[in-house]
């Protein structure tokens, strides 16, 4: 979270951010705020000064034996109003942190800012022509799935809800096949696993910059809790008031969580099937590096994310997004999209912000130096995605014969590759 100060000094280009992202946050009032905040904590300052003096005056009169009653009167009626000036700034506090809290990060130079600003499509790779891909017809994923008993949404509305996972035994196969190839993925590029809560507190998840709606998210009336909308918000959140030792980073750490959100679009052909649920499995990666190399990690970490990618031969593409796009934590966010032959479009299956020390700030995340062992704050990259049901779609549709019929063969074998 941004302090006070650097709110003032940087007010025209918060401004700005809040009106390229279309974010509901009244910036001016903000200001305003901060200015009374200032003059209320001087106040209170000039209030307590005087306090102090007309205490040492009070006993120094009850030291003579003299009447300080008068003073005693006086001392009262400060104290009230020290009492009531520190009710107020406590009020004007929480608007000013909580409107704080919904300031976006700032972009980095080389995302684009302008108002109508695209987005880049930086690299594409397709292990076949991509005119005789895009020619070619396939039976749609959520066909195949029902054909060969994946899963079957009729069975989830028995004992839950539309959207909601129920995988058949077939399909419970390959999910666990599918788990396993992330999870030997990143465990071979050093990665640590965390096993994150699916229930979090409220506090947390905004904290983590997920501003979202609350009629978008599951929430548990009893207590200020709800279900992840995204497995690194926990992950982000167990480094909250630590302090890394420079020689520990860069921290690489990565999840396979269960998530929940309501916002599932409309109910058209796009939607259809395991494309989106309202309860999903995704692997969500994080890095905790020092601020000199964090973009030179970045570019390492994107290569991961291919590398995982070409091993299941899907046709994809890297785009950089501009910063209207841009999720609300990241300075700098590259997407990758796979392409899906059924809707003949690219799908979104991974995102990668780098954060700079946007996330650090808020969770008072600190690093301290080796040599100097002073401390600085470190920048965190998050990786989120792909998840365990677009990974299964997009199976679902490369891996047909000719025919139509599914080559569970190529799908429950060995692990794709794992190239270093």
């Amino acid at each position: 979270m941004y302090s006070i100060e650097f709110f003032r000094d940087n007010y025209e280009v918060l401004k700005r951010t809040v009106a390229l992202k279309d974010l509901q946050v009244d910036v001016d009032y903000l200001y305003q705020l901060s200015l009374d905040r200032a003059k209320i904590s001087k106040q209170v300052e000039m209030l307590k000064k005087r306090q102090h003096r007309l205490n040492r005056k009070f006993m120094s009169l009850l030291e003579q034996g003299e009447n300080a009653d008068a003073l005693h009167t006086k001392l009262k009626e400060l104290a009230n109003r020290l009492k009531h000036l520190r009710k107020k700034l406590k009020t004007v506090n929480q608007s000013v942190n909580q409107l704080l809290l919904a300031l976006p990060n700032l972009p980095h130079a080389s995302v684009p800012q302008e108002i109508n600003a695209q987005d880049v499509i930086i690299k594409e790779w397709f292990p076949e022509d991509p005119r005789q891909m895009a020619q070619r017809t396939v039976r749609p994923h959520y066909e195949i799935a029902e054909a060969y008993r994946m899963y079957d949404q009729r069975y989830t509305k028995k004992i839950s809800a539309t959207k909601f996972l129920l995988y058949l035994p077939r399909g419970s196969a390959v999910v666990n096949h599918l788990l396993q190839t992330l999870s030997d993925f990143w465990n071979q590029h050093s990665f640590s696993r965390i096993f994150v809560p699916v229930v979090l507190e409220r506090r947390i998840v905004k904290l983590s910059g997920f501003l979202h709606a609350d009629e978008d998210m599951y929430l548990l009336k009893s207590d200020s809790l709800q279900l992840s909308p995204s497995g690194h918000i926990g992950i982000l959140n167990l480094l909250a008031n630590l302090t890394l030792q420079e020689s520990e980073l860069p921290l690489r750490l990565f999840t396979l969580a269960n998530c929940y959100r309501k916002n599932i679009g409309s109910y058209g052909k796009e939607n259809r099937g395991l494309l989106r649920m309202r309860q999903f499995i995704k692997s969500d990666c994080l890095i905790v590096t020092d601020p000199a190399s964090s973009y030179e990690v970045m570019e390492r970490f994107l290569a991961l994310f291919e590398n995982l990618i070409r091993c299941f031969s899907f046709p994809y593409r890297i785009i950089s997004l501009c910063y209207r796009n841009t999720p609300f934590p990241a300075a700098k966010t590259y997407r990758m999209e796979a392409y899906l032959p059924s809707l003949k479009k690219f799908i979104n299956i991974v995102s990668l912000s780098n954060s700079e020390d946007f996330l650090a700030k808020r969770i008072k995340l600190k690093m301290r130096s080796q040599i100097s062992q002073k401390k600085d704050t470190p920048h965190i990259l998050i990786g989120t995605g792909p998840s365990i049901e677009r990974l299964l779609v997009l199976l679902m549709e490369y891996k047909q014969r000719a025919d139509g019929s599914l080559d569970l063969e190529t799908i429950y074998g060995n692990s794709p590759c794992l190239k270093a």
